[in-house]
């Protein structure tokens, strides 16, 4: 009984404190905050609707399935959570923002991640390769790294053509 009345008190808190959410936008961002990611991803996925999704459900949904697949994360996965980032980053809000400051070390592994798969794929796959990059550079605005990569390509380009 005392662990349901901590849980009621919570919510209520959450929801008072929270303006302009949805029930399950509440239930998403509580979740994510206590590190749930499985639950949170469950309720972000059953919440996306395109690009008509609200900004909190995309960042949670793109962190939660990074935080659960972290270990062994694909390529095809990391671009669908650098995608659902670039989504929250183009419709950002306040609790996008609040959560993000906190998660800034996630943020920094995604993009490093992300570079590294770009670095070993920039020769097999180019098209898709540039495209991570390309939304890689609308999240975090940074060229810096990703210059590198592109300038890979260029010197694989050039080898390739003096070949011919």
């Amino acid at each position: 009984m005392r662990a349901l009345l901590l849980i009621i008190t919570v919510f209520v808190k959450t929801i008072l404190v929270s303006n302009n959410l949805t029930f399950d936008e509440i239930r998403l961002k509580y979740n994510y905050q206590q590190g749930n990611y499985s639950r949170s991803f469950l309720i972000a996925k059953n919440n996306l609707k395109g690009l008509q999704t609200s900004p909190i459900v995309s960042y949670c949904y793109a962190l939660s399935l990074f935080k659960i697949q972290e270990n062994n994360i694909k390529p095809n996965v990391l671009d669908r959570v650098l995608n659902y980032l670039k989504i929250s980053k183009t419709k950002t809000d306040e609790h996008v923002l609040k959560l993000s400051n906190k998660d800034s070390t996630v943020l920094l592994q995604i993009k490093s991640k992300a570079i590294a798969f770009s670095e070993s794929e920039i020769n097999k796959i180019p098209k898709q390769t540039l495209k991570r990059l390309e939304t890689i550079i609308a999240i975090y605005g940074d060229t810096a790294e990703i210059y590198k990569v592109y300038h890979l390509q260029e010197k694989q380009r050039k080898m390739n053509y003096k070949k011919n």
